[in-house]
């Protein structure tokens, strides 16, 4: 079943109203990427690299590591340039393709030592050596310096890339360079800087740092445009969208390969596995070690020859680390083989961009959209949990296909279309049942109605069984009443009191469910539940005597006799509902709990008290609120099980007379002793209670019970209970 036309030229309106409004604020924006969307795919890419999707590691790629181990082996505190240069020395005997120092010499040892590292470096031929920057998000004029290594750097930054679009690249003020005779024997350099995110992990590392009036590479990059034999200055950098590396006739690619970035030029870091599982690693000293054993030069030539050789300082206390979306603390060397595995493989991360997830969104709006059309809302309900669902699904697809989706922005855009729309056709649908309030609201409570337009099944016939309180009042002398005034006298009154009685209940979320004679029948908690409907149905009691006394005078002054009201209240599970035929049917509730709230409303008169709890109802309401005291121990005509009865005569809020106070304190006293089996004493207490109350029915009662009891002769199952032979 379909909803109507009016409802569904609404869904057409709205869906597209929220849809150019969840889009145009991407655009206001600027990107579809939050940081949380980062975080997302955080969880996604551990769970992808688990299940083998993550990026295919290069053989050509290997760790060459110092550890405390080769501090212990070399005997050394600090790294000695002599040990390096036999390391050099080392790796020479089986020639790498390149070398890679992820480690600054900016400044001299001694002579000797540096003489050594500057010759092994020269002699192994392929080795770079970085340089790191002082980075600003503004332009910012590079300060050079004299030397080798500036010169180097200015050699680099003076090939001009070809640029399209405007970028926001990172701009270098300051430098740390390598010693100018490192430097002047390296192969070539390339920059080490990384950033983290704003949440401290390492997911990003720009490709290309504006230096003066050029750029320089990153160390991954450098090393791969060496050896496919591409220049610099062939570079084609697409700000926003991609950097390209050309496929030309001099070049070692096949076909060109782009590399995605944003506007800022930085590449997403394609991280192969966690540290030690990602690339093949052997220690400094170890390479020594074993180079002295010919027997192990074969192993070594598979390890180092024609590959790509990353060198870090991986010690405690020494290494720089970092968190990446896999891990905490990790040496940051991963990130440049982590890049230099993406080149060499093509394993490169692409984003969708805001026009790509503009147009995710709009379709994901035209299947809310279409969701809408059919009547029963639920289905509205569970297509757009299954949207959200598809979302998960579809990034985490996207993800193993290279391609990372920016699940929270398109499930925060979803969810503010899918609401929206809901909001709209809610407010549609409560101006189409607004009838049910105006049909039904002269006869039932406004709680009832709106229950009533919640849920429209309560109006067929059947109910429910929940856990509540009932409510039961009656006009002590009411027939006095009705023998002296006339009937349209008589119901002229009734209306009166029951207007009275009827707005305290119903302004305390009471339903009344029945009017007979003078009586009312009441509940809390139904058809919506409330915890504390047991409080509120006591607290209407007081309200309604405080009312009555008001009403009395008034009824006094026109000649009417004295009126009071009694009330029994129960506590307990009942089953409510509308019940009845399928022709006529009324509002109401039943059970066993109903029943013992009417005898207690009646059990009033035997004790002369006007508002009667029973222990169910008693143990559900807040004792700091209201004076209560324990009235005795009954079974109520029809039933076997005693309950214990209190009596609720006014707020903590209120005080007491210091008559009172001592009345209740003996009659407290008074049935303690009497439960206890103490006869002696509870009479003494209760005659004590009289002589403050002298009429006091409760009392009266309880010491007439007791010099009836044959205190010698008492059942082994005597409580102290009684039994009310009359309703």
């Amino acid at each position: 079943m379909l909803k109507s036309s009016r409802l569904l030229k609404l869904i057409v309106v709205w869906t597209g109203g929220l849809t150019l409004a969840v889009v145009g604020f991407l655009g206001l924006m600027g990107s579809a990427w939050t940081q949380w969307d980062y975080q997302v795919l955080d969880f996604i890419y551990k769970k992808a690299v688990e299940k083998g999707h993550g990026p295919q590691p290069s053989p050509l790629i290997a760790y060459l590591a110092i550890s405390d181990d080769t501090y212990d082996a070399f005997g050394k505190n600090m790294l000695d340039r002599m040990d390096l240069a036999r390391v050099n020395d080392t790796l020479n005997a089986f020639p790498p393709e390149a070398v890679a120092y992820d480690i600054l010499f900016s400044r001299p040892s001694n002579l000797l030592s540096d003489q050594k590292f500057q010759d092994s470096i020269e002699n192994l031929g392929s080795v770079y050596l970085p340089v790191a920057f002082s980075l600003s998000d503004q332009p910012r004029i590079f300060k050079w310096k004299n030397g080798v290594a500036y010169q180097r750097l200015k050699t680099i930054a003076e090939n001009k890339l070809v640029e399209k679009g405007q970028g926001s690249p990172y701009h270098a003020s300051h430098s740390l360079v390598q010693w100018d005779s490192f430097a002047g024997a390296a192969a070539n350099t390339g920059h080490i800087n990384a950033l983290s995110d704003s949440d401290g992990i390492y997911r990003h590392l720009p490709l290309l740092i504006r230096v003066g009036p050029g750029y320089v590479p990153s160390l991954a990059l450098s090393m791969f445009l060496d050896y496919v034999r591409v220049s610099l200055d062939q570079v084609v950098v697409d700000w926003g969208n991609t950097v390209t590396i050309p496929a030309t006739p001099e070049s070692f690619l096949d076909q060109d390969l782009e590399i995605p970035i944003d506007n800022r030029g930085r590449v997403f870091i394609p991280y192969v596995q966690v540290w030690g599982k990602d690339f093949p690693l052997m220690t400094a000293h170890n390479l020594i070690k074993y180079a002295e054993d010919e027997n192990l030069h074969g192993n070594l030539a598979d390890f180092f020859e024609s590959k790509f050789i990353l060198i870090g300082d991986i010690s405690q206390g020494i290494s720089d680390l970092g968190q990446t979306p896999l891990e905490d603390n990790v040496p940051l060397v991963i990130l440049h083989a982590a890049l230099l595995n993406g080149l060499l493989t093509g394993s490169l991360y692409k984003k969708w961009t805001t026009s790509e997830t503009s147009i995710f969104l709009v379709v994901m709006a035209l299947l809310i959209g279409l969701f809408a059309v059919p009547k029963p809302l639920w289905v509205l309900y569970v297509s757009g949990a299954g949207l959200v669902v598809f979302i998960m699904g579809w990034t985490w697809y996207q993800f193993i296909q290279f391609k990372l989706f920016p699940a929270l922005t398109t499930t925060a855009g979803t969810l503010t279309i899918f609401t929206g729309l809901i909001a709209g056709l809610q407010w549609a649908a409560s101006r189409e049942r607004a009838f049910i309030q105006r049909a039904f609201s002269k006869y039932l409570s406004p709680l009832l109605v709106e229950g009533l337009i919640e849920s429209p099944n309560l109006l067929k016939s059947g109910g429910e069984e929940r856990y509540m309180t009932v409510f039961f009042s009656d006009l002590a002398g009411f027939t006095s009443i009705a023998e002296m005034t006339t009937p349209p006298e008589l119901a002229s009154f009734m209306n009166d009191y029951f207007t009275d009685m009827t707005g305290i209940i119903l302004n305390d979320g009471g339903i009344i469910h029945q009017y007979s004679g003078d009586s009312i029948m009441a509940s809390f908690g139904t058809p919506l539940s409330m915890p504390d409907h047991a409080n509120r149905a006591v607290l209407v009691a007081l309200k309604m005597q405080r009312r009555l006394e008001i009403t009395r005078k008034l009824w006094q002054e026109q000649g009417y006799p004295s009126l009071h009201q009694r009330i029994g209240i129960n506590t307990g599970q009942m089953y409510f509902g509308n019940l009845g035929s399928q022709q006529v049917f009324y509002y109401s509730v039943l059970g066993d709990a109903v029943n013992l709230g009417a005898r207690l409303e009646s059990a009033n008169k035997f004790y002369g008290t006007n508002l009667m709890i029973s222990e169910f109802t008693f143990q559900n309401i807040d004792l700091g609120r209201f004076h209560t005291r324990l009235l005795d121990f009954i079974k109520v005509k029809g039933k076997k099980k005693a309950v214990r009865v209190y009596e609720v005569f006014g707020e903590t809020s209120e005080t007491l007379a210091p008559e009172r106070v001592n009345y209740y304190q003996a009659y407290d006293e008074a049935l303690g002793a009497y439960l206890d089996q103490d006869f002696a004493q509870a009479l003494e207490h209760f005659v004590r209670a009289l002589t403050l109350r002298p009429e006091d029915q409760a009392s009266l009662s309880m010491t007439a019970r007791i010099r009836a009891l044959d205190t010698s002769n008492l059942p082994k199952d005597w409580d102290g209970s009684v039994a009310l032979t009359s309703k």
